[in-house]
């Protein structure tokens, strides 16, 4: 405050950086240097795709507080793997090197906290990243796992998780209005190309129906809503849901998003015709400026009429590529 705050801008603006690597303060996550065997949990609250992840911090202190008063301490990690927009979660290459971050994180903290049971709550591309890690990881275990907005397969075998005691327990929130899922992994499964799925729109098969928490009002963050966070603390402390939490759902769908759902992978290939469509006009523009007509280009085609459909031309797909990767 005052001076201090100064001296703070000030060093920010003129200091180097390895001076400013001795001044950091330290964050919480950061303090433990030595393993803590009185750490009795650990929550990993991971984001999906298009997020920064500032919420699972959020999430994470709920889970905290809810642990202190069942009488466990709760050590979390809301690490984040840094924005990961739709272009890169659609390569398998790149979703494969998430999922090794995640493994790195998992056993750091066993060595943190030797005497921890580990529990686990994902959004979206988190999802994805613990079922690829259970498996393709045999030694990786989690006591209880939450779900929201899920893009692996409906068909993973959670049963067979926890037969084999690689959890305990497994929620899904699953959302009313989720376009998300229903189009893009729906699509993917359906077809199929990669191993996303469906699971965050249609449920899961191998799961309990009291375990699939439907429906959760909103598009494909809805379960990471503030109104949402208890809930989550209570699954993740205690293995349950709570006896308010039916209060939050509605009990079914629009009429839209059921058609939408049951008509994959039709809605995937008519975006794919707009993107096609809308550059093929893009392309044809210079035609409607010299004679009025898309179709029909002026009687002598010009270098300039050719340079103007290519520079309208990139800067569509200019466009594009901005899209796919910055949303």
């Amino acid at each position: 405050y005052g001076p201090a705050r100064t001296a703070v801008f000030t060093d920010a603006l003129k200091c180097s950086q390895q001076e400013l690597f001795k001044k950091q303060i330290r964050t919480s996550e950061d303090a433990h240097i030595k393993p803590d065997e009185s750490v009795t949990d650990v929550v990993f609250v991971i984001h999906g795709i298009r997020d920064t992840g500032y919420w699972t911090q959020k999430v994470a202190r709920r889970v905290k507080a809810a642990g202190d008063k069942a009488g466990k301490k709760f050590a979390t990690e809301t690490s984040t793997y840094g924005y990961f927009p739709m272009l890169s979660f659609l390569i398998p290459f790149f979703r494969r090197e998430k999922v090794e971050w995640l493994m790195d994180q998992y056993t750091e903290n066993l060595a943190l906290y030797p005497n921890a049971k580990f529990s686990f709550m994902g959004h979206s591309n988190g999802t994805y990243l613990l079922a690829k890690a259970l498996k393709e990881y045999p030694a990786c275990t989690f006591k209880n796992v939450v779900f929201a907005g899920s893009v692996v397969q409906s068909k993973f075998n959670w049963s067979e998780m926890i037969r084999q005691k690689r959890i305990c327990s497994f929620y899904n929130f699953v959302a009313s209005s989720d376009w998300v899922v229903a189009i893009f992994p729906k699509t993917f499964q359906v077809l199929p190309i990669q191993d996303l799925g469906s699971g965050g729109f249609d449920g899961f098969m191998n799961v309990e129906i009291h375990n699939q928490l439907k429906f959760v009002k909103g598009g494909h963050g809805a379960a990471t809503e503030e109104k949402y966070w208890d809930e989550i603390a209570t699954l993740i402390v205690h293995g349950n849901t709570s006896d308010s939490i039916n209060n939050l759902f509605v009990t079914e769908r629009s009429s839209f998003m059921r058609v939408l759902g049951a008509a994959a992978p039709l809605p995937f290939f008519v975006i794919i015709a707009l993107v096609f469509l809308i550059g093929w006009t893009v392309y044809h523009v210079p035609n409607l400026l010299s004679t009025g007509s898309l179709l029909h280009p002026p009687d002598e085609v010009s270098f300039k009429h050719i340079s103007s459909q290519y520079i309208f031309l990139t800067f569509y797909l200019y466009c594009i590529w901005k899209a796919i990767t910055k949303l």
